[in-house]
Formats: structure tokens, sequence, C-alpha cells
């Protein structure tokens, strides 16, 4: 996964199979999602010929710096993943 990244992400396990990718110098939306992409193409490449095929779950967070705290955003994030948010 961290293949993937851009040299100023960071990736980190929350616990499971749950991570938090942080994408840092976000110019636009359209970053963020090449990130989650790249992130999305790296692991189905890595599972392709398994027999125990991954998929992922991913939900977005954007924030302005000190808009909001850690907590809150992992917490949007999870939200937006199980589709809570529009």
């Amino acid at each position: 996964m961290e293949g993937a990244l851009r040299q100023c992400d960071s990736v980190g396990r929350l616990g499971g199979d749950e991570f938090l990718v942080i994408v840092r110098d976000v110019e636009d939306e359209d970053t963020v999602f090449r990130v989650a992409q790249r992130v999305s193409d790296s692991v189905a490449t890595l599972t392709r010929d398994t027999s125990y095929p991954i998929t992922l779950s991913v939900g977005i967070c954007l924030s302005v710096l000190g808009d909001t705290t850690a907590g809150a955003m992992v917490r949007d994030t999870q939200r937006a993943r199980r589709g809570a948010y529009p």
C-alpha cells in the first residue's frame, strides 16, 4: 500500500483490517481521489492471483488545517466509508 502513496502521505493501521491514509499537501479533491485509486489498484494487484480476493471500502474526509480534531476526522471518514454521508 505504501508504494501507492506520495512521499508526503502516511498510512497506519487503526485495528483489525482497517487502515488510515493521511494525504497531505492537497491541492484539490482530485488529489485525494487519485491517491485513493492508486491504493485500491495496488491492493487489487497484490491479490489478483489469490483464491481470497480482497475488496476495499474507502471513506474520504477533507479538512482545512486546524478546522477539526483528528478524532473527528477519523469518525467522519468512517461514516463516509459506510455511506452515512451523501
